[in-house]
């Protein structure tokens, strides 16, 4: 019998166990940065254990599979593999010497042995990314809709849904109750509405909502009263959300796995019921843009041939105004949404198929923006708000890439560099820089001289990164390496139920309780402790990293597709990873969106074409 393993094929086996080995001593580099991280499921694999084992092994399947399904003989999945390969690689390498040394571009040695760890990460990333690829080629190949109808009536289907996600939310309800109030919450209720500080550093409707629930939990003799109705509001709004994007699933008669799979991410997600029972100003918004966004799923599955003047049809002039009214509320939640919906508006309109959809697809977004706007002007008005840090919160990274080079470099760098640094950042400003938020300076730059010299200000910015660009590199990547940074363990806040902690004297106080009938240790250790991030599987829903490659993989394979359609869908939630990005510190509340957004970028990968 003539042996199947031939000369060329055992040549090939020694070089996939080499190239295995050159992954593991790769990580080994990188992990060996984070031995105090070992107890989180990620980190410190490499040792003689049986897991590095299990890690050699699966490279070296990983490898077979690339090779044995010719994905690199194929250019498109070749690009794809390589690219996304590329960017996995380096966001570990440098996200671990940020994460332990402040930089990697402050030596040539140092970026060197960076790059050649990142090639020997990519033995592992290249092909993962390519057998993905092609595991969602093939289900886009076999088709996504249902033979037969669906049984049940599309509204009776979102109405059992939106019943299932919100008494999923229940359990984590009674632990916090009647509220889980931190960090910036608390000083939106305390100081913008209760002391009367009304400023817009945080979102005005949000801690309008949340005063006057409070309000009227005082007036009814229980401030627990107050906040447990706005946490059920939350909790509605939110599982409606999530019920909207399956019943459009459902309706559009996608097949049964691909829903149960989007149904299934969006429902076992524990940072969704984490957010539901928060004050946190994004959780509402956030969920009304989904709700948009599905709109706009049905608006690109449309022709636009319907009857009338216009020709695009009553039912889609209706869905055009749900999305200015949903989008436009929402981002009031978050600002830098708008941004986000402006950007992604023009290309998602441009690339529709046929004038009239682009022309009613560029109103629609216009009329977002002016409707965004307006209500936010209205706000300021009816509150007789105080803006008074608009730029300040805006170049956030900006002011901290200047602050970077002053303090590092003031010594050596040109007079007249530093003394405009320091025109627009004080030296005393400077005193309190740290590498980590942009709070440690930000608040103390100087906001009128931002407001009325804005172009010499980014043309001192520009200046600045010619001279000293891998320090803007580095700080930026310490501004956001728990977003991209895989083995980074950047946690969200603790759960622990202490709202009534910032609640000052002289006003009524928010008790909470555990009405938990059972089970209260088992959320002690998951929420008030760090055990939630110690359960394998479970724990990855925590890493702000999940979300931010979901919203770029799909979107790369939506243009991988040539599909406008799925460009249209990956488009908001990659503008606003974007927006992130350029924010003042990392925080997976910033990135909840995007959490969001998960079980939609599934769908990206698995949409019918509707060109």
């Amino acid at each position: 019998m003539k042996s199947r393993i031939s000369i060329n094929n055992t040549g090939r086996y020694v070089i996939f166990a080499l190239l295995s080995f050159i992954n593991a001593v790769s990580m080994q580099y990188v992990t060996l940065r984070s031995n105090d991280l070992g107890r989180y499921i990620g980190t410190g694999i490499y040792s003689f254990r049986p897991e590095s084992v299990l890690w050699f092994g699966l490279c070296f399947f990983l490898l077979y599979r690339f090779f044995e399904m010719g994905l690199w003989k194929q250019r498109g999945r070749l690009i794809f593999s390589l690219i996304f390969g590329l960017i996995l690689g380096f966001a570990v390498v440098w996200g671990q010497e940020l994460l332990y040394f402040n930089s990697l571009f402050d030596s040539v040695q140092r970026t060197l042995t960076a790059l050649a760890v990142t090639f020997g990460i990519m033995i592992f990333t290249v092909p993962l990314t390519g057998v993905v690829l092609d595991i969602c080629d093939r289900v886009n190949e076999r088709g996504v809709l249902e033979a037969s109808p669906c049984k049940l009536k599309p509204w009776a289907y979102f109405l059992i849904l939106w019943a299932v996600f919100f008494l999923s939310f229940l359990p984590l309800f009674l632990y916090t109750y009647p509220i889980n109030i931190f960090g910036d919450a608390t000083d939106a209720l305390v100081g913008d509405y209760l002391q009367g500080g009304r400023s817009t550093h945080h979102t005005p409707i949000h801690w309008i909502i949340l005063g006057k629930f409070y309000d009227l939990g005082v007036k009814q003799g229980s401030a627990n009263l107050g906040m447990s109705l706005f946490v059920i509001m939350q909790m509605l709004i939110l599982s409606a959300s999530l019920a909207f994007l399956s019943y459009y699933l459902y309706k559009k008669q996608v097949r049964k796995s691909i829903r149960v799979l989007v149904l299934l991410v969006s429902l076992l997600n524990p940072v969704n019921a984490y957010f539901s029972v928060t004050a946190e100003k994004g959780t509402i918004g956030m969920a009304l843009v989904i709700i948009g966004i599905v709109i706009l799923c049905m608006l690109y599955d449309d022709p636009f041939s319907g009857k009338g003047k216009t020709g695009i049809g009553t039912g889609n002039i209706v869905r055009m105004l749900l999305f200015v009214l949903t989008v436009s509320v929402g981002s009031l939640f978050r600002n830098n949404m708008i941004y986000a919906v402006a950007a992604a508006g023009i290309v998602i309109a441009l690339i529709a198929k046929g004038k009239k959809k682009k022309c009613a697809l560029l109103l629609m977004f216009a009329l977002t923006l002016l409707m965004y706007k307006a209500e936010y002007a209205t706000l300021v008005k009816t509150q007789d708000l105080i803006t008074d840090d608009k730029y300040r919160e805006s170049f956030s990274l900006p002011i901290m890439c200047l602050s970077r080079i002053a303090v590092l470099h003031g010594e050596d760098m040109p007079k007249d560099l530093y003394d405009e640094i320091t025109y627009y950042i004080p030296e005393p400003v400077l005193a309190g820089y740290y590498v980590g938020t942009a709070d440690s300076v930000k608040g103390g730059a100087s906001e009128a001289r931002l407001e009325g010299e804005t172009k010499r200000f980014l043309w001192l910015f520009i200046r600045g990164f010619f001279k000293y660009p891998g320090d803007y590199l580095d700080q930026f990547g310490m501004l956001t390496r728990g977003y991209w940074n895989p083995l980074y363990e950047h946690v969200l806040p603790s759960t622990t139920p202490m709202p009534g902690a910032g609640i000052p004297d002289g006003y009524m106080n928010i008790e909470p309780k555990n009405l938990l009938p059972t089970g209260g240790k088992l959320f002690d250790w998951m929420y008030h402790k760090d055990g939630r991030f110690m359960i394998p599987l479970f724990s990855i829903f925590f890493r702000p990293s999940l979300y931010a490659y979901a919203a770029l993989f799909a979107f790369m394979y939506a243009t991988y597709r040539k599909s406008r359609s799925r460009v249209a869908v990956s488009l908001i939630p990659l503008m606003y990873l974007g927006t992130v990005f350029l924010g003042p510190v990392c925080q997976f509340r910033y990135i909840y969106f995007n959490a969001l957004c998960l079980g939609l970028s599934l769908y990206v990968l698995f949409k019918k074409e509707m060109e």
